[in-house]
């Protein structure tokens, strides 16, 4: 096979781009990381397959197959930093666009793990402080359960829709995906002193469907100011 030229790559990236089906197939697939050809049917709302199998052939050298999953390949990955680089930077000139298949991406900031000791030592030295002073480690054991268990297993992927937000939680190879439907109709950003330490906030966002209030908190994550806009635009009043 003849190896492929600058101009080659280029030129099937853009015209893999050129049709919005497969832009949301490869954004579909790096959020999901790996899909079966039913999940990406149903993901991309393609109900005919013989349309989705022609845009996946149309795909090929941008996605791999591992047993019936597809995924992304390098080149697939380098297609989608095109593709995200052209849309912020639409988003950011026309920033009140809404499109078909307008998603917002938030993730989890990765904790690195000398931070996670250094809290955990710190939280055992008061707990040792507690102990000397009060001998009752209940109220500290409470507090420090769950802050913990959130640092150590902090993959978590909140892909935030016009009438839904996916939370997906992944742990090794193990993902569980819950969809929590309803409109945003007003948000909230707060900073904890360890969110201070890592650089990240906790967002709360309020969302309304059918007559209920649903309250969810993004914690440990990064936010801009091309994602605050992208907020503002999916929140309803």
């Amino acid at each position: 096979m003849e190896k492929p030229t600058l101009s080659t790559l280029e030129n099937l990236i853009f015209q893999s781009l050129s049709h919005p089906i497969r832009r949301k197939i490869l954004r579909t697939l790096e959020n999901r990381e790996s899909l079966s050809f039913t999940e990406l049917a149903e993901e991309v709302k393609v109900k005919d397959t013989s349309t989705l199998n022609f845009h996946l052939e149309k795909l090929s050298l941008l996605l791999m197959r591992n047993g019936k999953k597809y995924q992304l390949s390098k080149l697939g990955r380098v297609a989608l930093k095109v593709e995200n680089y052209l849309r912020n930077m639409i988003l950011d000139t026309y920033p009140g666009l809404l499109g078909e298949c307008d998603i917002l991406v938030i993730k989890t900031t990765k904790v690195p793990l000398i931070v996670v000791l250094t809290f955990i030592v710190t939280l055992l030295s008061s707990a040792v402080l507690l102990l000397s002073q009060f001998l009752n480690l209940n109220p500290l054991l409470t507090l420090l359960t769950p802050s913990l268990f959130i640092l150590l297993l902090n993959d978590i992927t909140y892909i935030v829709k016009e009438d839904c937000i996916i939370v997906i939680k992944r742990f090794f190879s193990f993902e569980h995906e819950n969809k929590i439907y309803g409109r945003i109709t007003f948000y909230s950003i707060s900073r904890s002193p360890l969110d201070a330490v890592l650089g990240t906030c906790s967002v709360t966002l309020h969302l309304y469907n059918k007559g209920v209030l649903k309250t969810i908190c993004l914690k440990w994550v990064r936010i801009d100011e091309r994602t605050l806009r992208r907020l503002e635009v999916l929140t309803y009043p």
